[in-house]
């Protein structure tokens, strides 16, 4: 059987993660740039085979913490989408991609990089970076080199950084033609090497929860509590009251799968955390 890698495509909206997710699988998902304050939408795309390496490799594109604007996703919803994203994640992972945008590095990369990397993954994940929008560096690489006094600064580490292009141009226009032309080579000179890294990097599969029930502290529960309490903290957001948990049971046994009991001793913890994090606020 084909060995599989699963990897985490994380980042704020607009980076080019679907665009990379798609270059590389060869699917053609739409592109969003709509997200605002924190998403856990997330996009399972079907395995697709490595030629040179042999190996599967499942992509799962998903939004983190992005700009807070009017029109935020509501806290409760949101806190649908990091409980489908953990769910999602039974299976584990070998390896995360952070995404930035060369043009855009912000403050929400790093949150961002807490958040999987620190948050939910525990450092126990490789983490590779790939920059998008690196075209107009010669080579791509030479973007890299310029920034890197940046990630030591910012204690953001990885395992590799790779500087490409997924930009497309529009062969409807003669000017997009020609542009289109260099695109096409960029992108896959940057698949290539995007496709390099991971075969390269990925590690052992590792989930991001304990499933056997004999950890607590590595609960769906308390994982599901800890990621909302960074998140909340991160954004300003309101504690979810009785209806909004209750809410969050049906969602549990209803769209995820889980048995009342299950679901009930999740959402208890992460009652339980929220209830102690209140306290915590009121003795400061």
């Amino acid at each position: 059987m084909t060995e599989k890698i699963r990897v985490l495509v994380f980042g704020t909206v607009g980076t080019g993660k679907t665009s990379l997710c798609n270059t590389l699988s060869g699917a053609d998902e739409a592109v969003s740039n709509q997200a605002r304050g924190v998403t856990f939408t997330s996009k399972v795309f079907k395995p697709f085979e490595d030629k040179e390496s042999g190996k599967s490799i499942e992509l799962v594109d998903t939004a983190g913490l992005n700009e807070a604007e009017s029109g935020n996703v509501p806290g409760q919803e949101a806190i649908k989408q990091l409980a489908q994203l953990l769910k999602n994640s039974e299976e584990g992972y070998n390896l995360l991609i952070q995404v930035f945008r060369a043009s855009s590095i912000t403050a929400l990369e790093i949150d961002n990089y807490d958040l999987f990397v620190k948050r939910v993954a525990n450092s126990r994940i490789p983490v590779i970076l790939v920059v998008t929008g690196c075209e107009l560096s010669d080579p791509m690489s030479e973007w890299r080199e310029k920034n890197r006094i940046y990630f030591e600064k910012s204690h953001l580490i990885y395992k590799d950084i790779i500087c490409t292009c997924f930009a497309k141009g529009d062969e409807r226009a003669s000017l997009g033609a020609s542009l289109e032309a260099i695109y096409a080579l960029l992108r896959e000179e940057s698949r290539r090497a995007v496709l390099t890294a991971i075969t390269t990097y990925a590690g052992e599969t590792v989930t991001f929860y304990d499933t056997t029930g004999q950890d607590s502290e590595m609960s769906f529960g308390k994982m599901l509590s800890r990621v909302w309490e960074f998140c909340r903290e991160r954004l300003n957001l309101p504690l979810l009251g009785e209806m909004a948990t209750e809410a969050l049971v049906q969602f549990l046994i209803n769209v995820l799968g889980f048995d009342e009991p299950a679901a009930r001793t999740a959402v208890n913890i992460f009652k339980r955390d929220q209830t102690s994090q209140t306290s915590s606020e009121e003795d400061w």
